[in-house]
């Protein structure tokens, strides 16, 4: 949003930061999107480790696997296909959003599984917003 007044943008980015840097946070943030996808089937988040969680260390599961970089064409598209799944059902249905889904925070775990990793940045979208998301993808994909 743009009023004009740089204060009030500098304010929000700068608490957005300090709470980007509380992995209490963070961990809490990775199981509420874990919870919003899991109907999904085919994607998850790891499994956080409250007891060893502080406000400057996040404990997570270790999950073996591969960022697109590492994978072959059939491998990478069918990941790809997935996450941009993953990533609309957040804009259009649960309305909590991954809001850094770059190949870095997401790879294809060795069960074939789609994991998504670093929840600092998450988004919640209202529900007539989603809507609207749905709507708009509706009329795209009808050429309408």
């Amino acid at each position: 949003y743009w009023n004009g007044d740089l204060l009030a943008i500098f304010d929000e980015v700068a608490a957005g930061v300090v709470e980007e840097l509380d992995f209490r946070r963070e961990a809490r943030n990775s199981e509420a999107f874990g919870a919003s996808i899991a109907w999904l089937g085919y994607a998850r988040v790891p499994d956080t480790v409250p007891e060893l969680t502080t406000r400057r260390a996040m404990a997570m599961e270790w999950i073996e696997g591969r960022h697109l970089k590492d994978l072959g064409p059939e491998e990478a598209a069918r990941m790809t296909y997935s996450a941009v799944e993953a990533v609309t059902a957040g804009l259009c249905l649960t309305g909590l959003v991954h809001a850094d889904p770059h190949e870095g925070n997401i790879m294809l775990a060795d069960d074939g599984t789609l994991v998504f990793l670093d929840f600092g940045l998450m988004s919640r979208v209202d529900a007539k917003i989603c809507e609207a998301f749905a709507a708009g993808i509706q009329c795209v994909l009808a050429k309408d």
